[in-house]
């Protein structure tokens, strides 16, 4: 391979190595760890004394396979660990391996049922509160919120102080309960 050393090729292309994993691992999966595990491939292929065409180019590949292969190591180790609450595992109640948790039939339904409770209590709260509670949910700020409805910044802090408590009593009512941090 041209005399070419691992340090010598990194020296050059290690910026594209890394920026081919970066490019294609997701954000859950260690960068780092994952360009080791690149280096190492491609020092065994430079060891091996095979002609490589275009080395940034097989160089970009490497880091793109080990991301590939480190996605699905991740995959497998969690659809071994994923149980229910009872014990069942993925395969036991049919549920695709590759679907996250979050997203089965008994979340999706379970997260419908907290919106429809939560409609339901914000409609009690009446027009302001239920106003100025509803827009706080949406991620608006105070600041915004009095600016939009032509307000003072100390009226929204009072109708969303008073109606999140109001909220989370209806909510917990209902058998749901509504995170402090609302």
């Amino acid at each position: 391979m041209d005399g070419l050393d691992l340090e010598e090729v990194l020296d050059q292309f290690g910026g594209v190595l890394r920026a081919a994993i970066v490019r294609t691992a997701p954000a859950h999966l260690d960068v780092d760890d994952i360009e080791q595990e690149a280096r190492l491939r491609l020092w065994k292929a430079l060891t091996e004394e095979r002609p490589i065409g275009r080395l940034d180019s097989y160089i970009y590949r490497v880091g793109v396979t080990t991301a590939i292969d480190a996605l699905r190591k991740a995959r497998a180790r969690r659809e071994e660990q994923w149980e229910d609450d009872e014990g069942r595992s993925v395969e036991d109640r049919g549920v695709d391996p590759g679907v996250p948790p979050s997203t089965w039939p008994e979340a999706l339904s379970r997260r419908r049922e907290v919106v429809l409770v939560v409609n339901r209590c914000l409609k009690k709260l009446g027009d302001n509160r239920g106003r100025a509670v509803g827009l706080h949910l949406h991620g608006v700020r105070r600041r915004e919120i009095a600016t939009m409805l032509h307000w003072t910044e100390a009226k929204v802090r009072n109708l969303v102080s008073r109606g999140l408590k109001d909220l989370r009593e209806c909510c917990r009512a209902a058998g749901i309960e509504i995170p402090e941090t609302w």
